[in-house]
């Protein structure tokens, strides 16, 4: 596995606060017994520090709807009901308000919500990508220790994948004969890639950039990339000091050129260097892996299939005749052209490849917007990455 720079996440505080999902009500049945702060595992509640001999009001925050205070209250004075200014968040079939609300925590955080029901424990580690998994919840499901806690990668393999060792060839000494598909291996499962409108050439460079320092790559149409963009100048920083000028070809090895199948000749000397090239819609995908193969045998292939009504069918096709990585893209709203959603598409690609029994064998990416509340439009530029 490769090694990669550890992301220190940095709390970011939230200029639009999202309401918490629930709210806690304590009535007038509470005795001020303190049995609900005993019971809680997350802290919601304490007692007044003006006059301890009374309860404050529960901190609705910090709950993670465990339930523990209302059912082990002796009077049944507390009670949990949905906040309705939460319910009210969106009223979209996607993004749901649980779904916002976990999108801003982890952009508040810089790190993946991770959660236990009644369990006030870490599930966390170091870094955005530090997810624990407690295998003795699986095999003993106790909360008296921890016996089985691991990491989970965040590796990809951008590539064909080697299902099993079936139909490989070996010589007499036991050395592997046969072929092993060529791919990239990434720390983290995201690709970058430029926003559908215009940028100012600061904002690809800065891509680039973002692209290197986390070991990944960046999507950019082969036009834009050619040799008169790698730094021949100087700069002066913020700071008054000359330093050298960076552009985009200084990040060569974290490019993806991005051309039609019927440009290859044209940017031919660009293939000769570049690591991934991603396939634009044309004429014949297949035929342009080939060509490219002819180029570059060391090289990736990706082909973009727009989402569209038949793009399950025709990604399995390509898949079951030899694509590598195939890419599922949408526009800034999350739709194709023929207003089939990515959040539907995508799932039934992933079953279409399954039962035809070559989901293993393949890298498929994922990558557009989607369609908020108020009708705005938010755009990822990025790809998520399924192996």
């Amino acid at each position: 596995m490769m090694e990669k720079d550890q992301l220190v996440p940095r709390f970011a505080e939230p200029r639009f606060p999202i309401p918490h999902p629930y709210l806690i009500e304590r009535s007038e049945r509470c005795i001020n017994c303190g049995t609900c702060i005993t019971a809680c595992p997350y802290d919601c509640h304490a007692r007044l520090s003006t006059d301890p001999r009374r309860l404050a009001e529960p901190k609705n925050s910090c709950c993670r709807v465990c339930w523990a205070c209302i059912l082990r209250c002796p009077r049944g004075a507390l009670s949990l009901y949905k906040n309705p200014d939460f319910v009210g968040l969106s009223s979209s079939e996607v993004f749901q308000p649980e779904i916002i609300r976990a999108i801003q925590n982890q952009a508040t955080d810089g790190k993946v919500p991770v959660s236990g029901s009644g369990y006030g424990g870490l599930f966390d580690g170091e870094g955005f990508d530090g997810i624990w998994t407690d295998m003795s919840e699986i095999v003993r499901p106790t909360r008296d220790g921890i016996h089985g806690r691991e990491h989970i990668s965040t590796t990809v393999n951008l590539g064909r994948k080697i299902a099993d060792l079936n139909g490989m060839e070996f010589d007499s000494l036991g050395n592997l004969k046969s072929l092993i598909p060529v791919n990239r291996e990434i720390p983290i499962p995201i690709l970058l890639d430029v926003p559908p409108y215009p940028v100012q050439d600061w904002v690809i460079t800065s891509l680039a950039l973002a692209a290197s320092k986390w070991n990944t790559f960046v999507s950019i149409r082969a036009d834009y990339v050619h040799q008169d963009r790698r730094s021949d100048k100087t700069a002066v920083s913020a700071a008054g000091k000359t330093v050298q000028a960076t552009q985009v070809m200084d990040f060569f090895n974290h490019l993806i050129v991005k051309l039609s199948p019927e440009s290859m000749e044209e940017h031919r000397e660009k293939l000769t260097w570049a690591s991934i090239v991603e396939i634009e819609p044309g004429l014949d995908q297949l035929a342009a892996i080939n060509h490219v193969r002819t180029i570059n045998p060391q090289i990736v292939t990706i082909l973009r299939v727009p989402a569209h009504a038949g793009a399950p069918r025709e990604i399995v096709h390509l898949a079951s005749q030899g694509a590598e990585v195939i890419h599922l893209s949408t526009d800034i709203s999350g739709y194709g052209d023929d207003k089939t959603p990515l959040w539907r598409c995508l799932p039934e690609t992933h079953q279409k490849l399954i039962e035809a029994g070559i989901r293993d064998e393949i890298t498929l990416l994922a990558s557009g917007g989607f369609g908020g509340t108020y009708s705005q439009n938010y755009y990822f530029g990025c790809r998520c990455c399924f192996c």
